[in-house]
């Protein structure tokens, strides 16, 4: 092979890692039990509302979207029917034209007690 061709392939196999690589280790890339499973490991059932908050504001690639207090907004349920008498809204992010939300249910006294993950297709 001439140098140049070995040179080009070269540069093309570092662009195609650099593209493959953070969509492989993307962690939204599994399902959304598995995804499930890696929120729960960090925000435990029982966890406050404050502590899921300060959770949610320290991961800079997450966003709250809104809390909903059910007997404050009757019928106002996200969509998820997450249990609880809070909801919480997070979008964690997108990955292949699919947004990743989690919805985080608490009881009355604020504890969480259910969670949730969907992920749309956003077209």
């Amino acid at each position: 092979m001439k140098k140049s061709t070995i040179i080009i392939l070269s540069i093309v196999a570092v662009i195609i890692l650099a593209i493959a690589i953070p969509i492989l280790i993307n962690p939204l890339r599994g399902s959304g039990e598995q995804i499930k499973t890696r929120i729960l490991r960090q925000i435990p059932i029982g966890t406050s509302m404050e502590n899921v908050e300060q959770i949610v504001e320290a991961n800079r690639r997450w966003d709250l979207q809104r809390i909903s207090h059910y007997s404050s907004f009757p019928g106002d349920r996200i969509g998820m029917n997450v249990g609880g008498e809070y909801e919480m809204q997070v979008f964690l992010g997108m990955i292949f034209f699919h947004q990743v939300d989690v919805f985080f249910g608490f009881d009355e006294t604020g504890y969480l007690v259910d969670v949730r993950v969907r992920k749309v297709l956003a077209i």
